[in-house]
């Protein structure tokens, strides 16, 4: 599916039309057709052509995905419950305060936005849009004319409702009893992409072609101690230091807590936490445990460690800061699995290649290497091998070995984990579990989807999706990820305990 700009000219008047156009095979010939025509868009701004580009492929959405809907809808039933969800939903009083946040009169994108959150919990990696399935989520949407378009306006208007939900979440869940410390609330910050959806414009300016583009974005999740997401703000550029700072001064106002602890997970952590007036709980990447004031080397061998939850775990406070090594002395750990998977891969791979040198098939030496590097780059596997190439043309060969210290070391170093924090006064155990809560956060919340589809026209805009645009879908996301778990916690008995509280 594309658009193409077509001009014409009549009684010397250009006029400039935009077409969705589809491509099909017919007698074994790829053909085109017209699916939609937007007519003469001269005197549109560039926000009405992008709203009609998305009513467009809304249209397109209705045509091509409505099997695919059901059939999605059906597979996922049986996983997760559709009624608990909306229960939850409801149940939580998440419907009201979106209602009163984003001012709906008519109740309209109320739904709207509720229907986003089943959208996320019931297909999060569905490729249909929202346009397409709201009214199979949302039956009070059934019959409605709704467009990608309105989905966006709903959700952009949500996003204003960050501190209600964070505030209305933890108070509802604990009454629920399922939050006992209120007083305790975690800052994650994680790397997160946004994925959507965009119009490019091809050199003629004849042609719109609707793709996926991904933005890096950072999120800063607020979870409660036992690791359930209560909202999230996000960024489009690291977080700087004074940005966690008012960001945490904002959580304290709306939550009143009294430990509120900011964990850091990002690949790079260039703001200085140590250095920041809060309380902290951060990760040491590997490449600076020659620092740390433990001795790993007792840590894995079990000497001078405490047994916990599975682990060896020994504890050093150096006065600014308190380190926690912990390590999984378990033979079937699954980050040892990782790297087993990408040997064996690496290693299939590299027999093809060798036995296609072998037989004649690759004869250039600059080609071999150039393969083999791929190869071994795509598996993350250029540490774990050694390799001979020959002594040169015509000797040309390709024999491997495989580094067993490399990967025993890299198994060693995947099985522990660091932590740095100025939590002096918590036990060494409920800092580990504060960390270990909200594990599953980094893990599903790593990309952000644009379930609405709606595609922008950079070429037009100058911009892509907006700030407020983004972190309505993010919230959609955190929310979905609470009400998921929680349904898969407890199942329909969540309800009769939110309606006991």
């Amino acid at each position: 599916m594309f658009f193409r700009k077509v001009v014409t000219r009549r009684h010397g008047r250009a006029y400039t039309y935009l077409k969705l156009i589809e491509n099909y095979r017919e007698a074994g010939k790829i053909k085109q057709r017209v699916i939609a025509n937007l007519g003469n868009i001269n005197s549109f701004s560039s926000e009405q052509i992008q709203a009609l580009i998305a009513g467009l492929a809304r249209i397109y959405d209705d045509a091509m995905m409505e099997n695919e809907v059901v059939n999605s809808a059906r597979f996922d039933d049986h996983l997760i419950d559709h009624e608990v969800i909306r229960g939850l939903w409801r149940g939580l009083g998440l419907s009201d305060l979106a209602r009163a946040a984003i001012r709906d009169r008519d109740g309209l994108e109320t739904y709207l936005v509720e229907a986003a959150v089943l959208h996320e919990v019931l297909h999060p990696k569905g490729n249909h849009a929202l346009s397409a399935c709201y009214a199979s989520t949302v039956p009070e949407l059934e019959g409605q004319e709704v467009s990608a378009v309105h989905f966006h306006n709903a959700l952009s208007r949500f996003s204003y409702a960050i501190s209600p939900v964070e505030v209305l979440m933890l108070e509802r869940l604990h009454k629920a009893g399922l939050v006992s410390d209120t007083k305790t609330i975690i800052i994650k910050l994680i790397s997160s992409n946004f994925t959507g959806f965009q119009c490019t414009l091809s050199p003629s300016g004849l042609l719109y072609a609707v793709q996926p583009y991904r933005r890096p974005i950072e999120l800063a999740v607020v979870s409660s101690s036992n690791g359930l997401p209560l909202s999230c703000r996000v960024g489009l550029t690291p977080f700087s230091g004074q940005d966690i700072v008012n960001l945490v001064a904002n959580v304290k106002n709306n939550l009143n807590p009294t430990h509120c602890i900011v964990s850091d997970v990002r690949p790079i952590q260039s703001n200085g936490l140590d250095e920041l007036p809060l309380e902290y709980l951060s990760i040491v990447p590997p490449s600076a445990f020659g620092k740390v004031p433990i001795d790993l080397d007792d840590v894995w061998n079990g000497r001078t460690t405490t047994p916990m939850c599975g682990r060896w775990v020994q504890n050093s406070d150096t006065g600014k800061a308190r380190y926690i090594a912990c390590y999984n002395p378990r033979s079937e750990a699954v980050t040892d699995h990782l790297i087993d998977d990408s040997v064996i891969q690496a290693v299939l791979e590299l027999e093809r290649l060798a036995s296609a040198v072998q037989k004649g098939r690759i004869r250039r030496r600059r080609t071999v290497l150039r393969q083999l590097t791929e190869i071994l780059e795509r598996h993350n596997a250029l540490p774990y091998f050694d390799y001979d190439l020959g002594s040169g043309p015509p000797d040309i060969r390709l024999d491997f070995t495989l580094r067993s210290e490399s990967i025993q070391r890299d198994k060693t170093l995947r099985r522990t984990r660091v932590f740095k924090t100025n939590l002096f006064d918590v036990p060494v155990y409920k800092v580990v579990a504060l960390f270990q809560n909200t594990k599953s956060v980094e893990a599903n919340l790593g990309l952000i989807r644009d379930h609405t589809k709606v595609p922008i026209v950079p070429s037009l805009t100058d911009s892509l999706h907006s700030i407020d645009f983004i972190a309505g879908q993010a919230l959609v996301h955190v929310l979905g990820e609470t009400l998921r778990r929680l349904e898969d916690q407890y199942g329909p008995k969540i309800l009769e305990r939110l309606q006991q509280a």
